[in-house]
């Protein structure tokens, strides 16, 4: 989870660069991306070619559906359709011109990657200072932020769906969006394409939740806050759908074609669509910077949760940097804007969606189903009920049994499956990716994935307490003894687990010979739960069976105990 939060928010912080890069550029009296007379613009963008019905003296309609003056310049159209298809020509609006010749200056493809662009690369850089800044002072400044970052962007929202359904066509794009196409059914990419929407909007198996969860309260009601953040999560993505066809339609009656040939969909969709609306509300510059700030402080919220992630799983496995965690969160911006900096080129949008399709979407779904499987067959889902119900006081679990033990690992089997056998090569509009793109785009997938077989390989390589590797794999699947609550208080009610340790620091506390009763010999004694030492020849203190590095594990119950000698020599007790 650690790695997928890291390389998701590698790529989605370029996201926010781009909002930035837009706010910028939102600060004058004439947005860049509302004309058609800029340098990056080309003949085809439609303001160049407004429709007229060739009425006015002299002028005639030529063949090609173009209005011709008294001196044979163009001066408009009177069929764009009919331009279209004679000329082959298709006209674009000036905000999608702006995001490609001006934003991304658009290569032809993945192959023709290009140098970095220096505005984009300062915008990246602030993006990351701002990320640092919030995440120096910890998850409660963070926490108040978001208050702000969450609440903020649905007003701007509700103002842009009012303006949006009202506009010239913009019914067409709202049908296009709420008629079904059943057909669709049948196409494994849609499968797909909905599973990674709703496993990285409500960041399943991302790792994110988990970690923000673990700062609440130990009885906090999870029930009502997970069904907050589904229908939270459902209703934003609808209402956000609603505003964005509605501008969809109206872009659609502009250009005079289909819904579906105004844009390409990706990350890329809403610098295209939005920048459109934000011109048709007066006055404009103030609605440009409050859209693009609101699209900043919407993705601060997803960034915050996913180097947080990062943070806190270092700082978990290397406690002795918890002081210095000033330094660990630079360190981490630092490394993420580096790599990022490829995905500031021109082809730098092709290997962004290369990595949304993969890392934010296949990963996901095959670390939903490992998670799943880690707790129905490995943890035991009648232990996790117990533990949700220690924790909420609840009782009916036949749903949620139903659903972690058959629906969800079936529907995932199914999706992965039915992916596989109509595999399609990975697209972006019209441009189909090369091979090598797509085995690079695996191997973002398999370097989070991966990481679950080399470990476990590498805890059955150091497990000496049997040769038998069923035996091994049981003992290494048994929770260790500092697995559960945080604190002694809650800990002590857990008394659904025969041998349970209530205070694991007590239970391991250091011996000697002269006052461990139980020291009897050469091996460890896993019958009594006492991990027994050799006693010196001269009385000393007790040595460890092993090496100081060496760690002796002793099973009792359900519980795992590992225990490891001090520097000073004594070893530790372990009573369950």
């Amino acid at each position: 989870m650690v790695m997928v939060s890291a390389m998701t928010g590698l790529y989605y912080n370029m996201i926010l660069a781009w909002a930035l890069h837009y706010m910028f550029a939102s600060f004058t009296s004439d947005l860049p991306f509302a004309s058609c007379d800029n340098y990056w613009n080309s003949n085809n963008c439609k303001l160049k070619w407004p429709s007229a019905p060739c009425d006015q003296a002299g002028e005639t309609r030529a063949a090609d559906g173009t209005c011709v003056d008294t001196d044979g310049e163009t001066s408009g159209l009177w069929n764009r359709t009919l331009f279209s298809a004679v000329t082959g020509r298709n006209l674009t609006s000036p905000s999608q011109e702006y995001w490609e010749g001006r934003v991304l200056r658009f290569s032809s493809g993945i192959e023709n990657f290009g140098e970095p662009k220096w505005d984009l690369v300062l915008c990246l850089l602030l993006a990351w200072v701002i990320c640092f800044l919030c995440l120096l002072k910890g998850i409660k400044t963070t926490g108040k932020v978001v208050y702000f970052t969450a609440i903020f962007p649905y007003v701007v929202l509700v103002i842009l769906f009012f303006r949006g359904v009202t506009l010239d066509n913009a019914s067409e794009g709202i049908r296009f969006f709420i008629t079904p196409n059943f057909e669709k059914l049948i196409d494994a990419n849609v499968w797909k394409d909905a599973a990674n929407q709703i496993f990285f909007s409500m960041s399943i198996a991302g790792g994110g939740l988990i970690t923000l969860s673990s700062y609440n309260r130990f009885h906090n009601n999870i029930l009502r806050d997970s069904l907050i953040v589904a229908i939270g999560d459902s209703f934003t993505c609808v209402l956000g759908g609603f505003v964005i066809f509605s501008y969809l339609g109206y872009m659609a009656g502009q250009l005079e074609v289909g819904v579906e040939d105004v844009a390409a969909d990706g990350a890329g969709l809403a610098f295209v669509v939005y920048p459109e609306a934000v011109s048709n509300l007066p006055p404009p510059t103030l609605w440009a910077l409050l859209f693009f700030f609101m699209l900043l402080t919407l993705g601060l919220d997803s960034q915050f949760a996913m180097i947080e992630t990062v943070l806190t799983g270092v700082l978990d496995q290397y406690p002795k940097y918890r002081p210095k965690k000033t330094l660990v969160i630079f360190c981490i911006c630092c490394i993420l804007f580096i790599l990022g900096l490829p995905l500031t080129c021109p082809g730098g949008m092709y290997l962004l969606q290369l990595m949304d399709n993969y890392v934010g979407g296949m990963t996901l779904i095959i670390l939903g189903f490992v998670e799943l499987v880690a707790i129905v067959l490995v943890y035991g889902v009648n232990r996790f009920c117990q533990d949700i119900h220690l924790m909420t006081g609840s009782t009916n679990f036949l749903f949620w049994k139903v659903t972690w033990c058959a629906l969800s690992p079936l529907t995932i089997l199914f999706i992965f499956i039915f992916m596989f056998v109509d595999y399609k090569r990975s697209t972006y509009d019209d441009y189909t990716y090369p091979v090598w793109a797509d085995v690079l785009g695996w191997g973002f997938c398999l370097a989070s994935v991966l990481a679950i077989p080399i470990v476990m390989l590498f805890l059955l390589s150091r497990e000496t307490e049997t040769d038998s590797l069923s035996e091994k794999i049981k003992l290494l699947s048994m929770p260790t003894i500092y697995w559960g609550p945080a604190l002694k208080k809650h800990r002590a009610l857990v008394t659904y687990v025969d041998g349970f340790q209530v205070d694991p620091v007590q239970g391991l506390r250091p011996r000697t010979a002269f006052s461990n009763p139980a020291f009897v010999g050469d091996k460890t004694d896993g019958t009594n739960g006492k991990a027994n030492s050799i006693k010196s020849t001269n009385g000393d203190t007790l040595r460890s069976m092993y090496s100081q590095a060496s760690r002796v594990s002793v099973f009792s119950g359900l519980s795992r105990v590992t225990a490891a000698s001090d520097k000073s020599g004594a070893t530790f007790e372990t009573s369950i």
